[in-house]
């Protein structure tokens, strides 16, 4: 553009200053959406463990209490049973036997002996409805489903053993973005800590060995663990789809949320050139 062209465009300026405004409103709305979810999700756990429509006042009340605690606590030291998320401290043999691993969980590529389990895990009917949309049922129709050329999945083992499967879905190799969908099926290894560690691994192939630029996520309005779980790996929401499918003559809702890998290099890059170097990566996209 010729300097007697360029646009001046200064903070007092009227578009600044409402696209400014604009932004803010939106993310407002959005910070609003996700505190209708968590007043939605939680109401609906207290009626499912029995808490009478009357005595929710109760417990709010004993929540305001709850803060008060919080706040007390929150300088204690954090649990040192779960490793710190670091990059450096994945052990990548993608290269040599296809496995990924930090301490004790590692991902290696689903195959089809695997899929009898996976259909074992997916029977649990809250489960299954916990996905959008829901998995195929049956062998058969998993092992359509999982090696489609769209998508890619990891078997999630915790000590050796499968607990749990995470995989890459709608791959758009021009738009540089996927969609992650993950399973902790083995209900006794929930609460460990596993699959946050899975998630990390996940993450760490697709922005470090296929040099993705987004990963986006769609979770049940209900799901709230899970929704905190990716929000403490960076996921932000982009927004909330209303009433987007029925379960049970139910309408439910789905939290889209995602994670540029500008953030996830924020967040955990730890500012070790070496490091960020390392997974910023040539800008190609290798085969899965």
């Amino acid at each position: 553009m010729a300097p007697h062209l360029k646009a001046n465009v200064t903070l007092s300026d009227p578009r600044h200053v409402y696209r400014g405004e604009a932004v803010g409103h939106i993310k407002e709305q959005y910070h609003q959406q996700m505190l209708r979810v968590v007043a939605k999700s939680y109401y609906s756990e207290l009626v499912k463990y029995g808490v009478a429509a009357q005595d929710v006042i109760t417990v709010a009340s004993h929540l305001l209490d709850q803060l008060g605690h919080t706040a007390r606590r929150s300088s204690e030291p954090k649990n040192a049973d779960q490793p710190q998320l670091r990059p450096d401290e994945v052990v990548d043999q993608w290269a040599e036997e296809k496995t990924i691993a930090f301490h004790d969980v590692s991902l290696l590529p689903l195959t089809r002996k695997d899929v009898p389990r996976v259909v074992a895990w997916l029977n649990d009917v809250a489960t299954q409805v916990s996905f959008f949309p829901q998995f195929p049922s049956g062998e058969a129709g998993l092992r359509a489903y999982f090696w489609d050329p769209a998508r890619y999945y990891f078997l999630i083992l915790y000590k050796s053993v499968p607990v749990g499967f995470v995989g890459a879905e709608n791959i758009d190799v021009s738009a540089r973005k996927l969609e992650m969908r993950k399973l902790i099926g083995d209900s006794s290894m929930r609460g460990k800590g596993i699959g946050k560690r899975a998630t990390f691994m996940f993450l760490y192939y697709c922005f470090q060995k296929l040099n993705m630029n987004k990963v986006y996520i769609h979770s049940d309005d209900l799901n709230i663990r899970n929704i905190n779980l990716n929000s403490s790996l960076g996921f932000e929401i982009e927004g909330l789809l209303f009433e987007e499918y029925k379960i049970d003559n139910r309408w439910r809702d789905i939290v889209r949320m995602s994670l540029l890998k500008s953030r996830w290099l924020e967040l955990f890059g730890s500012g070790d050139c070496a490091t960020v170097q390392a997974l910023t990566g040539a800008d190609t996209i290798p085969n899965i």
